[in-house]
């Protein structure tokens, strides 16, 4: 801070009226300098989402927003026009803002496990059934091979899975099937997936691929959003205030 405030001791009543005057120049260097950095930290955020996603949407950069210092809530242009409400904080920051919900959230809630980094959700109750038999490494899970139907979230639906385990002789209360529908492929330590028995005369050969069993990935934090904040306070924040608090002791 390049201004200085020299206080002379000439007795406590003109001390407490300095501080007095001084008070409220201070508060307002205070708000306007965390609004400034909110901004900044805004824009930079939003420079992050673009690296770390590569091309992400335009709705995903613009639901990054600052709050400015005393405001309660967020309002996002649109259209349409949406109030967001923001945690009862006083101060400046910065929030990703949940259009649907009304509210703010955070970064992981609404870009995933893969930017957030951990494991994906699991094991499924089809995993747990072939590792309690030896035919899956409980560090693997399974994914859909091509002739796999699939729901409208890309997964193998239910009955499909509780039809394969029966076939497979998995189910005890079950009466014993006939015709092999599904067969585990490998051999122990080394499975390597479930194939399923094809009837379509136009698709090459009997069997074919209907799961895949691969390492359960670990994803690893991409978007360094807390990184990126600490980066531009740590840089920038000390000088935008100084610059405010010049400001205002210049107005005094």
């Amino acid at each position: 801070m390049s201004t200085t405030a020299t206080i002379k001791l000439e007795g406590l009543n003109s001390v407490r009226e300095l501080i007095a005057s001084l008070s409220p120049a201070l508060e307002k260097a205070n708000e306007r300098a965390q609004n400034k950095m909110a901004y900044t930290l805004m824009q930079a955020e939003r420079e992050q989402v673009k690296t770390d996603l590569n091309w992400p949407t335009s709705g995903t950069v613009s639901s990054i927003m600052y709050k400015q210092y005393g405001a309660t809530s967020l309002r996002f242009p649109g259209p349409p026009q949406v109030t967001i409400a923001v945690p009862d904080i006083k101060g400046a920051g910065v929030f990703v803002g949940d259009f649907f919900g009304g509210t703010v959230a955070k970064i992981d809630s609404i870009l995933g496990v893969q930017i957030a980094g951990g494991l994906p959700a699991g094991p499924k109750r089809s995993e747990l059934i072939l590792m309690q038999r030896g035919y899956m490494r409980p560090d693997q899970m399974w994914v859909p091979a091509e002739v796999a139907p699939r729901d409208k979230y890309g997964n193998i639906p239910g009955s499909e899975w509780s039809a394969a385990l029966t076939n497979l002789g998995f189910n005890q209360y079950a009466p014993p099937v006939q015709a092999k529908q599904w067969a585990i492929m490998g051999k122990p330590g080394n499975y390597i997936g479930i194939w399923k028995k094809v009837t379509d005369p136009s698709v090459p050969g009997q069997w074919q691929p209907w799961v895949y069993f691969v390492k359960r990935p670990n994803y690893q934090p991409r978007f360094q959003w807390d990184a990126r904040a600490d980066m531009e306070i740590n840089a920038q924040f000390e000088s935008i205030l100084a610059w405010y608090i010049d400001d205002e002791l210049n107005k005094l």
